[in-house]
Formats: C-alpha cells, structure tokens, sequence
C-alpha cells in the first residue's frame, strides 16, 4: 500500500478549520480511496504538519497540534492497513517542526528539534508506556532537521549540525528498536550520554549542509541492511545559494561509501546552477531492496 498524508484549510464565514486527513492507494497508486480525517481543529487551534509510516500492517501518521495555546505530539495508529484507526494519543511539549516517524511494526518512532535551555537539539521519542523524549546529541549546541528511518529493528537518524561552526550532516543508529543504550555513531558502540554517539557525514565542507533525507531498506543481495542519505550541500559555492545534492550510502560491512576524500559524493550534476534550496526542501529518498 500507498500513504499520503496533508494538511488542509477550510475557512466558513470567517470560521478557520484545519484538518489532518490520509489517503491510500492499495494498488501502487493506480487509484485511491477517499481520504479519511485523522483530526481536525477550529482557529486558534491547530493541527498541522502530518507526517505517515508503515510497516506490516501497521501504519502511523504523527502531527504537531496546539490546544488553548499548548503545544503537543499526536499520533494516531491503525493496525489494519489503515482500514481503521485508534483514538488520537497526545503528549504535551514543544516539539519543533519537522517532526517525522519510522515505524518497526506496531512501535512508531519520532525525531524532532526543541530547545533544551539555550540549546537546540535532536530528541527522540517512541511508543511506549510512558513515552519520554531523549537527547540525542548532547555534543551539540545548535541542531535541527531531523530524518529517521527503520529497517527491520534498528532506527537511523540523520540531521543538521553546527557543531563545528558550520553546517554538517550527522548521523546516528539504535540497533534494538530505540532501546536506551543502544545508540552508536554506526561503528562502534556508544551506549550513554557521557559518549558521542554520533558521525559527522559531510566532509570538507567550506560552505554548509543542510534538508538531509534518509532511507533504508531491510536487505540488499547480499542480505546485508542498506542506508541512502541525501542532503544540499554549498560546499562548491561557499557563500552563496547554490547548491549540489549529496549522498552517502551504508551497509554493516561496507561502511559508508563515497567518492573521494570523506564519506559522500555527489549525483546532481555540477552544473554551476546547482540545485535551489526550496526544491531540495521538498525532496527526499526511496530505497526498496531486491528481496521486497
């Protein structure tokens, strides 16, 4: 199956009403049922910002909502392929956009920028008993665009991060669907919060990396999990707006691979005009794996 999720605005004599709705295709996108509304909200309320994944038969679509000026994380799950769905689950913060998901089966799991007193970092956040937001980056003073993505039981994330005074892409992986002390950088183990557990992909960059995508598949042919990364990089303009698309892919045996010095290469082509940062916003990766 197909997921689309949107947001829409319908404004009745003054009257704003905001709504959440999914659509699915169960044929590769050949045709669409009609939409079903996950939430809906009247101004200055607000629901806003969806965003949907699946895995067996579960699916999972989260958005941000604000209630009498309360912020919250949303989610709502359907266990039959979206045939139907549960009561909305609500968890009270801040949680910046944008908030995105991956999904091990009926265990979604979210990556979102907040502010941590003056600091700006990455948080995750998944389904649980008492879902808790936790640091991802503690290394890190200013960070933001967060990317998941699952393949079977281990979640990779992927963001933007100013540690080192410019903007860089890191990465970091869970290998036991979000389990605490299971975080590493990818190659070696690094299970609490007085360790990086993150890996700097972006290399050599003398302009800025930013709008990372990420996907991953289960196995390649050689049964071994694959991860796709893209992001903008203005490397070969420093100061300036144009831009390339980058990538750097991984595999547990492999590494991560690129052409050159570092881990990345880039597939757009180096032109001179480069690739506009409002395209790039709005795309992302898809990978599927010969055995699926």
């Amino acid at each position: 199956s197909v997921y689309v999720v949107y947001h829409e605005t319908e404004d009745v004599a003054g009257n704003e009403t905001r709504r959440n709705k999914i659509l699915r295709s169960s044929d590769g996108g050949a045709s669409w049922q009609a939409a079903t509304e996950l939430a809906s909200a009247v101004s200055p309320d607000d629901v806003k910002e969806p965003d949907v994944a699946a895995d067996q038969n579960f699916v999972h679509v989260v958005w941000r909502s604000t209630v009498s000026f309360v912020g919250n994380l949303n989610v709502r799950t359907s266990a039959d392929n979206g045939s139907s769905w549960n009561a909305v689950s609500s968890i009270a913060g801040e949680f910046e956009n944008p908030i995105v998901v991956a999904a091990t089966g009926d265990i979604w799991h979210v990556v979102f920028a907040r502010y941590a007193a003056a600091n700006r970092q990455i948080h995750y956040i998944k389904a649980e008993a008492s879902p808790l937001p936790r640091l991802l980056n503690s290394f890190s003073l200013f960070s933001y665009s967060p990317a998941i993505a699952a393949a079977g039981d281990t979640l990779y994330v992927v963001w933007v991060d100013e540690r080192d005074n410019i903007r860089e892409i890191y990465f970091a992986r869970n290998t036991s669907k979000g389990a605490p002390l299971s975080w590493d950088d990818g190659d070696k183990y690094a299970g609490n919060n007085n360790e990086d557990v993150t890996k700097r992909l972006s290399i050599h960059t003398e302009g800025g990396s930013s709008y990372p995508a990420i996907a991953a598949t289960r196995q390649n042919a050689a049964h071994i999990p694959m991860v796709h990364i893209v992001w903008i990089d203005t490397r070969d303009n420093p100061g300036g707006p144009i831009g390339e698309i980058y990538y750097s892919c991984s595999s547990k045996i492999y590494a991560w691979n690129g052409l050159g010095s570092g881990y990345d290469q880039y597939p757009s082509d180096p032109d001179g005009h480069g690739t506009s940062t409002s395209s790039v916003a709005a795309a992302c990766i898809v990978a599927r794996s010969s055995t699926e």
